[in-house]
């Protein structure tokens, strides 16, 4: 049954249509809204290519019986649904919590028609009408509700949906979501998948991260965070970026903390052993004070410096950092932290030292304002190795393909030289009948990339070897 639902969409989704009302539906006071471009996602993974109707059909072939033939009038024409799945579709929340998926209405009789054959497999109920609205439930549990222009999904049912449902419906352009300016900026993304939530339903953990040098006054219901994700080939590509339509909130928001300054590259030709690492990151601090404040007002990285300010001078170390700050994994094992710095009395004086945490230790140098923190001696000792190739593109400034002109932080998780190591091979292995499929995805990766131009805004990036390869096709084989 999947692959004939498979087959029906595969047909359906490359046929398009007009206008966008359908999107009235979408309440004014909605939290989140999310749209999927389901015509741009089947082609790009190719399910077309996989010729499923042709499979389909041959086995009904020599099946004379009225459902197969009725089936096969879908498969051959997936337009005879009455849906269009062509446009996109968008999926919101109610202010009573039930989760919508809006779709554009083709023909209203097909769909009914639809339904009709679905009943038959005693996958529905039968059509109803109130009030203009026309209702009927799946699988039990989902609630349809539509007219000749829109058809909702809701998950739940009974009456108290269908009243939900059949106001939603009613809706006028003025009186929906669609009219605001945060709906202009969601459509505008053009993406295969976008999401707009407020800040004030984003869990609390990553709230701090974009309310950094923000008043107490400003409530999280005037600050949205606007993400969006795009399988390209050769790269699958996340953004998000926080932004508020009130204009001294938004003031706010551009002047960020004053943490952070652009990337310099000062030690991307200083990785050890010859450039190979497993992770890489980089921030460029523009004031150790405001750093500080910074990683004080995010409740993860507060609890990590009041662990590390147990055993050393993680404070004053953080101060006195100056312009990039450096953490290179060079193994599962080892680690190597090197920054400039402005004040080097958190050495006490001494050019190296030890610093030792319960059963774990680290070796420091300061030398020449210069720091430098690893859990390895030689490790430390070979940072002054110059990285072959070098990692950053000087001419382009970008790093494998990543601009990071005008960013203030990014890291890099080395796929290729992680799915090397045992550590992870046997966190691959832990995940049991799926353990070959994951290795099979990880071994067409070469790396993930996260990058920042300051305090509200975020792109990850996850990179095949091959920039022919769709990573969508990579999950339909």
């Amino acid at each position: 049954m999947k692959r004939i639902f498979v087959a029906l969409v595969c047909t359906l989704l490359l046929v398009a249509c007009s206008q966008d009302d359908y999107t009235n539906v979408i309440p004014a006071n909605s939290k989140a809204v999310v749209y999927f471009d389901l015509k741009s996602i089947a082609v790009k993974s190719g399910i077309g290519e996989l010729n499923y109707q042709n499979e389909l059909l041959g086995k009904l072939n020599g099946n004379d019986s009225k459902n197969d033939k009725e089936l096969s009038k879908y498969i051959e024409d997936p337009t005879e649904i009455g849906l269009d799945f062509g446009k996109r579709i968008y999926g919101f929340y109610t202010a009573n919590d039930y989760f919508c998926i809006t779709a554009k209405m083709n023909d209203e009789s097909d769909f009914e028609d639809f339904l009709e054959f679905v009943k038959k497999q005693g996958l529905a109920s039968a059509v109803t009408e109130k009030n203009g609205v026309k209702f009927a439930e799946l699988y039990g549990s989902v609630q349809v509700a539509f007219n000749d222009n829109t058809c909702l999904f809701s998950m739940g049912t009974g009456n108290v949906v269908k009243n939900t449902l059949t106001q939603l419906l009613s809706q006028s352009k003025e009186e929906s979501f669609a009219a605001s300016t945060r709906f202009e900026k969601l459509v505008a993304t053009n993406k295969d998948i976008a999401l707009l939530t407020s800040l004030d339903i984003v869990p609390k953990e990553y709230v701090g991260y974009f309310r950094v040098g923000l008043p107490e006054t400003v409530d999280n219901d005037k600050i949205c965070f606007l993400s969006t994700l795009n399988f390209d080939n050769g790269e699958i590509v996340f953004k998000g970026q926080a932004f508020s339509d009130v204009a001294q909130v938004q003031k706010m928001l551009d002047e960020k903390s004053g943490a952070f300054g652009k990337l310099e590259g000062t030690f991307l030709s200083k990785v050890p052993y010859d450039g190979k690492c497993s992770a890489l990151a980089v921030v460029n601090c523009a004031s150790g004070d405001k750093l500080l404040d910074f990683c004080r007002k995010i409740p993860a990285l507060r609890t990590m410096l009041i662990g590390m300010n147990m055993n050393f001078e993680a404070d004053a170390m953080l101060k006195s950092a100056k312009g990039d700050i450096q953490f290179t994994a060079v193994n599962a094992d080892n680690f190597l932290v090197q920054t400039n710095v402005s004040d080097v009395a958190f050495a006490g004086g001494k050019e190296s030292y030890r610093i030792e945490a319960g059963e774990k230790s680290a070796f420091v140098t300061v030398k020449d304002k210069v720091l430098k923190i690893s859990n390895g001696e030689a490790t430390l000792n070979s940072a002054s190795k110059l990285a072959a190739p070098k990692l950053l593109d000087a001419k382009s400034g970008s790093f494998k393909g990543v601009d990071l002109k005008n960013k203030s932080f990014f890291a890099a998780f080395m796929v290729s030289e992680l799915m090397t190591q045992n550590m992870v091979q046997k966190e691959l292995s832990s995940v049991g009948m799926y353990a070959n499929y994951a290795r099979g995805v990880f071994n067409n990766v070469d790396a993930v990339v996260l990058a920042s131009e300051g305090n509200n805004d975020i792109e990850f990036h996850v990179m095949m070897k091959d920039s022919k390869i769709n990573f969508l096709k990579q999950i339909w084989k």
